[in-house]
């Protein structure tokens, strides 16, 4: 009978937007465990990530891939030497180990392990299902987060309270977050617009995640503030579901942080209101 090896593996992502969580799946890493030696397979498919990310810079996308590959396949080479690894590892810790991950760029993604007679077929199996699986099928017209605020500045605009808005920062003790459209009324009004029109049901969850702990992290904030998260909802019907655990996780923000989640088919009610009381709060605003 023939010997079947074991092997870990994890796929390396490229994620271009930390904000809405996305990413494009670029590669796999396949690790034999008996040999410690790694197997490779990347795919420099700029076309598929421009498609996703439209402001994606070719150059800086294809440059990551390839530090990405150059940087495993040098760390790679130290493990028999130096004692660099004290006992052996799997590919996830190989990548982790290789890689200076960071929110722009190179992220490791899902791991699994297994066995095989042939590690180059399992490797070939691996990145047909978690790479090339999903070539041609990504929706290019997605909204994001200023598709979602769009419709709200026109309101605004034809209330003649657009202009009231400003850019500023909410400070903390151990974080700050920029919000672009904020109104000072005693208290800094943020309205955040954010949109979960994603590729993903972990894309959807992460961004919920993502702005979860971001307001966390402004429970201490020097000033009073109140964030209105204004949520684009998903196109695709089959991410409902997760859209409703991205809600629910984003009511989890701490009960001393002022905040309101409003959902798509409220925009329109919301922001006439919000456009009312600027009018009649402001001394700068146009009243007819």
């Amino acid at each position: 009978m023939t010997q079947r090896k074991s092997y870990t593996y994890v796929v390396v992502r490229y994620t271009h937007d930390p904000i809405s969580a996305e990413f494009v799946n670029v590669g796999v890493v396949l690790m034999d465990t008996a040999t410690q030696r790694p197997l490779l397979k990347f795919q420099r498919a700029y076309s598929r990530a421009k498609a996703m990310f439209p402001t994606l810079n070719r150059d800086n996308f294809l440059s990551a891939i390839l530090r990405a590959k150059q940087a495993i396949n040098a760390c790679s080479g130290k493990l028999s030497s130096n004692d660099l690894f004290a006992s052996p590892i799997n590919a996830e810790q190989l990548v982790l180990k290789a890689l200076p991950l960071d929110d722009h760029g190179i992220q490791v993604g899902s791991t699994g392990n297994g066995l095989a007679v042939n590690l180059e077929t399992a490797l070939n199996q691996i990145f047909d299902r978690f790479v090339l699986k999903y070539d041609g099928k990504q929706k290019t017209t997605r909204r994001d987060d200023k598709d979602i605020w769009r419709p709200m500045r026109d309101r605004f605009k034809t209330e003649q309270v657009v202009d009231l808005f400003s850019e500023a920062t909410v400070v903390a003790k151990s974080d700050a977050q920029k919000f672009e459209h904020t109104w000072q009324n005693g208290k800094l009004h943020c309205i955040q617009p954010l949109s979960f029109d994603l590729s993903s049901a972990d894309a959807v969850r992460e961004k919920a995640r993502n702005w979860l702990g971001k307001l966390t992290a402004l429970d201490d904030a020097e000033s009073d503030f109140k964030a209105y998260l204004v949520l684009g909802e998903p196109s695709n019907p089959s991410l409902k579901s997760a859209f409703k655990q991205g809600l629910e996780l984003l009511q989890k923000v701490p009960a001393g942080i002022d905040y309101e989640i409003i959902i798509e088919d409220e925009i329109d009610t919301f922001t006439a209101s919000f456009a009312k009381w600027m009018r009649e709060h402001s001394p700068h605003a146009v009243v007819n």
